[in-house]
């Protein structure tokens, strides 16, 4: 019997072949969900990866940029670094003004002593001063000690060459 549109067989037959696609079309959409679900998932590792290959990258970029500043600055320093022998000469110079400085503190010695101890340096002073006035008297004293001398002595000469011319 031919199977007509119309006849139940043929809507059997029809509902059997619908119900096999459906299965089939079920079983590919599930597949496909799993594919997908699969797929998702990969993406997702792939965008965690990628985000941490941007986080890295940042932090390197950074580190460079960061180095490369710290690059220039080195070089400057390295243009304006001391040389050995500027080195040796700038010690040389230190050494002399040590020596200078030491020679200055031997000198001001006697300054430190009177700043130490100005009751003693007033002292000195004072003695200083009697000392040049005791000596400016005597010395003065002296002055009319030998006028009177030197007169005595003319008088004695003048004596003796009257004597002379006398006898």
């Amino acid at each position: 019997m031919p199977l007509t549109p119309k006849s139940d067989d043929y809507r059997l037959y029809l509902e059997e072949k619908f119900a096999g696609l459906t299965t089939l079309v079920n079983a590919q959409f599930s597949a496909q969900h799993l594919r997908q679900d699969s797929q998702e998932k990969s993406l997702k590792e792939l965008n965690d990866r990628t985000l941490k290959i941007q986080d890295q990258t940042t932090k390197t970029n950074s580190r460079v940029t960061h180095l490369e500043e710290f690059k220039e600055v080195g070089e400057e320093v390295i243009k304006m670094r001391v040389t050995r022998e500027e080195l040796k000469s700038v010690c040389e110079e230190v050494k002399q003004c040590k020596d200078k400085i030491e020679g200055i503190d031997d000198n001001i010695l006697e300054y430190k002593f009177f700043k130490k101890y100005p009751k003693t340096a007033i002292i000195l002073i004072l003695a200083t001063i009697l000392f040049v006035v005791f000596s400016v008297w005597s010395s003065v004293d002296y002055k009319k000690d030998s006028k009177n001398i030197f007169k005595q002595m003319n008088q004695i000469e003048e004596s003796i060459s009257n004597y002379e011319n006398n006898s």
